[in-house]
């Protein structure tokens, strides 16, 4: 959950007054006449934007058939919908709040109440399947907490078209935590004369759950990918992953612990710890090895550019290529190696690098890290580049 929800409704105001102050708020502005105040900045910015799409504030919106019949997708928000009724059938006792999911999209996958609330939904197109975005119908808890990617409460004359200001609306956005992305809104809808300050708190904490379930389940699918994935690594010697459909880490095997990695492509992909890597299709999600015989390949090049922090690695090759980091230190190693082709020892490294070759217990551990970035680029005995791999600093060519 947020740190801060900025409420809608100040805590110490009289409703009534307020509502008519929004209401000659938004009047003023949109007749071109000074407001008495000015809009919250979300709201304002929300307006600003509608305007200059040309936008109408008397502009009403109906559900379309189709719109109708098709009740919107999201099976993911639905299948979330035991858990978020479990703290609000309270709520619905009363008939006095409408809980609406929406989608990416701010399609409406689902809206729930009594008959009074369903009503009043229905007279302006608050029903599933109606496209809920702010092009569609304005400033709204949907459409504007998608295009801020905040929770917002839009109270009363906040909404940017005027059929709508009779209701007050808090909508808290829903991520996929496996992805990132975004999932929809968790939207709580009632008359604004119902509305009080915490309904934004409450909507918030109902997303927060939703995504905590989501979370929980996504740990339950790595465990099965992990224990089903045993009868495929068990016998297979050296480093591999195993990933799910988004990257995330359920086994691994020599390879530093990592919580996700980037799938490779049909020609693969460096992947730090692996090398260069492709990756094959196992039930739920993937088995990364590295591809064998790849440093012999004429095509794979590591460029060396040095930076205000250190170097910046860029490793291509006939599959494609990727960009890491490396500190100061671990850049010094680099160029080093890069001007002794035939290789150094930790001890000669360490005189070179600290002007002693005692701190080669230092080195090792440099050297370890940067063996789990650019794996077998780097070989021992003495330490080199492999053999090759072709080794450019700026536009240097070794």
């Amino acid at each position: 959950m947020p740190g801060r929800l900025e409420a809608a409704i100040p805590g110490n105001s009289d409703a009534t007054e307020y509502a008519e102050l929004l209401g000659r708020i938004h009047r003023a502005t949109f007749e071109g006449r000074r407001p008495p105040a000015r809009p919250r900045d979300v709201i304002a910015e929300s307006w600003s934007r509608l305007r200059r799409r040309g936008l109408r504030p008397d502009r009403r919106r109906r559900a379309t058939p189709d719109e109708r019949q098709s009740g919107g997708g999201g099976d993911v928000l639905r299948s979330l919908l035991p858990g978020v009724r479990a703290h609000l059938d309270y709520l619905f006792e009363d008939d006095a709040v409408l809980l609406v999911l929406a989608d990416a999209q701010a399609r409406v996958v689902w809206s729930e109440g009594g008959a009074r609330m369903r009503d009043r939904a229905e007279s302006i197109g608050f029903v599933r399947g109606a496209l809920w975005s702010e092009w569609e119908v304005g400033t709204n808890a949907i459409g504007t907490t998608l295009a801020t990617r905040h929770p917002l409460h839009v109270h009363g004359a906040e909404h940017f078209c005027v059929d709508q200001h009779d209701w007050s609306c808090a909508g808290a956005p829903l991520r996929d935590p496996r992805s990132g992305n975004m999932l929809g809104v968790v939207d709580l809808s009632m008359a604004a004369t119902d509305a009080g300050s915490t309904v934004l708190a409450l909507a918030s904490l109902v997303a927060h759950s939703a995504a905590t379930e989501l979370r929980e389940r996504h740990r339950r699918d790595l465990h099965a990918l992990r224990s089903a994935s045993w009868l495929v690594t068990r016998r297979i010697a050296g480093p591999w992953i195993v990933a799910d459909e988004w990257g995330w880490v359920a086994a691994a095997n020599e390879v530093e612990n990592r919580r996700r990695v980037t799938l490779p492509g049909e020609a693969g992909a460096w992947v730090p710890g692996l090398g260069e890597t492709v990756a094959e299709r196992m039930h739920g999600g993937w088995l990364l090895r590295p591809r064998s015989g790849l440093l012999s390949l004429p095509e794979a090049c590591l460029e060396i550019r040095q930076s205000a922090h250190g170097a910046v690695l860029r490793f291509a090759s006939a599959a494609g290529g990727t960009e890491m980091e490396a500190t100061r230190r671990q850049a010094d190693i680099l160029l080093l190696l890069a001007s002794h082709p035939h290789g150094l020892t930790a001890p000669q490294l360490s005189a070179l690098l600290y002007g002693t070759p005692e701190r080669d217990v230092t080195v090792r551990a440099e050297i370890s890290r940067l063996r789990r970035t650019l794996g077998d680029a780097i070989v021992p005995a003495p330490y080199r580049f492999a053999e090759g791999l072709r080794v450019r600093v700026a536009n240097a060519t070794r």
